[in-house]
């Protein structure tokens, strides 16, 4: 059996890239509220999607990432709402 490249496990998240966005980090900033400071100590712990690289001096992150992490958080929000 052929696997063609796109449908391929290890290429799975790279195919899905190609209809994604990649954002800067000042609309990073502004979609999530946090700042720059908060952004980097939560990729260090973790807890935040890391960068991609786009060229020796200038990283990005991928929308859908970012989007992931949002809903995440509401979700987190709204399952403790039910707790209490």
């Amino acid at each position: 059996m052929i696997q063609t490249q796109a449908t391929s496990p290890q290429n799975l998240g790279i195919s899905q890239a190609f209809n994604d966005r990649l954002l800067r980090r000042p609309e990073v900033e502004s979609k999530t509220g946090l700042s720059r400071s908060a952004i980097y100590a939560a990729i260090k712990n973790e807890s935040f999607p890391e960068p991609v690289r786009i060229s020796n001096n200038a990283v990005a992150w991928l929308c859908s990432e970012i989007d992931s992490w949002i809903n995440n958080r509401i979700a987190q929000r709204n399952n403790k709402a039910r707790v209490q």
